[in-house]
């Protein structure tokens, strides 16, 4: 969803590791600021969800495990020419108080493209 200054931008990004997946479901919301748009502030929020596979201690039986919610994300970037500076904070849902919550800094090349629906490159 799009205005003028401002953008809803729903993400899903997911990485598998061996037996573990991880997949960040959110959104952003982009402030366009300025008549050229080439400055936005973006803010958001996502939750991770994990997932561990199990084995049997002499058994070559996998299982997957349910998908779990552990971690929410909160972020806040500044893009100034299709590079986003971000920072965000993970907050350890399961454990508030004990400390295992990071922050994170992030830097994002936005690219550049001219159809707003397909935002991959045609072969």
């Amino acid at each position: 969803l799009r205005s003028e200054k401002v953008a809803f931008l729903p993400r899903i990004i997911g990485a598998v590791q061996g037996p573990h997946t991880k997949v960040d479901a959110g959104a952003n919301f982009r402030v366009g600021l300025g008549a050229l748009q080439k400055v936005a502030v973006h803010v958001g929020g996502y939750a991770r969800m994990v997932s561990n596979e199990t084995k049997t201690v002499g058994s070559a039986d996998i299982q997957p495990a349910a998908f779990s919610v552990p971690t929410a994300v909160a972020l806040v970037g500044i893009e100034y020419s299709n590079i986003l500076f971000g920072f965000s904070y993970d907050m350890n849902i399961k454990n508030i108080g004990l400390g295992q919550n990071a922050f994170e800094i992030s830097v994002a090349y936005l690219g550049e493209y001219e159809d707003d629906l397909l935002l991959c490159p045609k072969f």
